[in-house]
């Protein structure tokens, strides 16, 4: 969560306010004003054509999610937490792009048969919290007998499930 925070008010942070000083949302095609969020579960809207709407977050689609914005004291700011450098909001399949412009930086940097692509990381993270979940596992079940672990994992999954969850948050 300190990682999350810290680019929450840095590098979010700072591409907002460029793009605030540039007039970037002002000019944002087919925006969306959020005027008040209720709950996890619903949100009020701006109506297309003036008034308000209340809609569901699962039936707002992921376009519209990305031209989303709030009124803020500093001005207008996306919604959407996932920012390019210009400020507007990273589309789902960016992080492709993310990945293409890393890998050709390190190409360029002679570093021959080196990449790495958005599964790669999200395999390298999952087999990573499977060896720590198992090291947990073993340190806070070990004593207990070959049944009574096997009631546990009834009960709260093993540790591919504690990983499952991980990668689906």
């Amino acid at each position: 969560m300190k990682e999350l925070l810290s680019y929450v008010e840095g590098a979010r942070a700072a591409a907002v306010r460029r793009a605030q000083a540039a007039g970037r949302y002002e000019r944002l095609s087919g925006a969306r004003m959020v005027l008040a969020v209720r709950g996890t579960g619903s949100v009020i809207l701006e109506g297309a054509h003036g008034g308000v709407e209340r809609r569901r977050w699962n039936d707002i689609g992921p376009r519209t999610r990305l031209r989303l914005l709030r009124r803020t004291p500093l001005g207008l700011e996306p919604v959407a937490l996932w920012l390019n450098e210009d400020g507007l909001p990273r589309d789902g399949r960016g992080w492709e792009h993310t990945f293409d412009v890393a890998n050709e930086r390190i190409a360029m940097l002679g570093l021959a048969g080196f990449t790495c692509t958005a599964h790669m990381l999200r395999h390298s993270c999952a087999l990573r919290w499977y060896a720590i979940g198992r090291l947990v596992h073993a340190c806070r079940l070990g004593h207990l007998t070959v049944v009574q672990r096997q009631d546990f994992r009834e009960q709260f999954g093993d540790t591919w499930h504690l990983v499952q969850t991980m990668l689906d948050i």
